[in-house]
């Protein structure tokens, strides 16, 4: 059984482990948050929805324009992926990690999360998840159970661009090269760009009977995957266009281009 304890004691418990909070640097300065149990405050009030005043009224010794200040200027998407990677990278070296893999294979999926009030006027309805509204979260996990990256997505959208979003655009030392999705995240282009970059993707496909497969060669060339081969490779257009490729690759492993904007 582990320790029963307060989510603040566990944060703050955390940080002297890891060090995360300091990753929230101020959007001019640069320099880590001056008080650290504000900041801790200011992250718990967007995990619970809180707010400043009401965290403040649960907090000791901290106020609601500390906890204002610590939002506002410290965190943002890039800080929470600098924190997140600065706890998956020291949760990657502890030795119980290491009996789970070595880093290098990785699974996502989403997570649809349903909404109400306010938040539900604001959300998609997707009839796979029933009839209200809500939003998804794409995850992605590390053989060694440490999540790198969590995507926020609407509850309509298709999963397949966000998998190479978490894959290119994280900030952990983790160096993937296997990655498991199921259907959700499967497309041609998906497909395309793990071969370009030297990745294997490894899926689990439903109604494998409805989708075919495209080869350089007739279908003739493979007898027993017959059934399966549709319209072969059209190589010439393949050729005509391949001087293309590789920037496509360079672009999202270097530049700020997301996955699901390359369509």
């Amino acid at each position: 059984m582990y320790p029963l304890i307060e989510v603040p004691d566990l944060l703050t418990e955390v940080h002297a482990w890891t060090g995360f909070a300091d990753q929230f640097t101020h959007i001019r300065t640069q320099d880590p948050p001056h008080s650290i149990p504000a900041m801790l405050a200011g992250i718990l009030a967007d995990a619970t929805n809180l707010g400043a005043k009401r965290m403040a009224a649960a907090s000791k010794g901290i106020n609601a324009r500390e906890i204002a200040w610590k939002r506002i200027f410290h965190t943002r998407p890039e800080t929470y992926k600098l924190a997140q990677a600065c706890i998956t990278d020291r949760h990657a070296q502890h030795p119980h990690a290491l009996l789970w893999g070595d880093g290098s294979t990785a699974s996502s999926d989403g997570q649809f999360f349903q909404a109400s009030d306010r938040a539900g006027l604001r959300s998609d309805v997707n009839l796979h998840y029933g009839s209200e509204p809500g939003s998804k979260f794409y995850s992605h996990l590390s053989d060694q159970c440490g999540y790198f990256s969590i995507l926020p997505i609407s509850a309509t959208e298709s999963e397949a661009p966000y998998v190479l979003d978490g894959l290119f655009d994280h900030e952990t030392a983790l160096d993937i090269q296997e990655h498991f999705t199921d259907t959700g995240g499967a497309s041609d282009h998906v497909f395309g760009l793990f071969a370009l970059t030297g990745r294997r993707f490894a899926l689990r496909l439903r109604n494998l009977k409805d989708r075919k497969l495209h080869t350089f060669e007739k279908p003739e060339t493979y007898p027993a995957l017959h059934e399966h081969i549709g319209v072969p490779i059209n190589a010439s257009l393949f050729m005509e266009y391949w001087d293309d490729r590789p920037w496509c690759v360079i672009q999202r492993q270097t530049a700020p281009v997301p996955a699901a904007e390359l369509r």
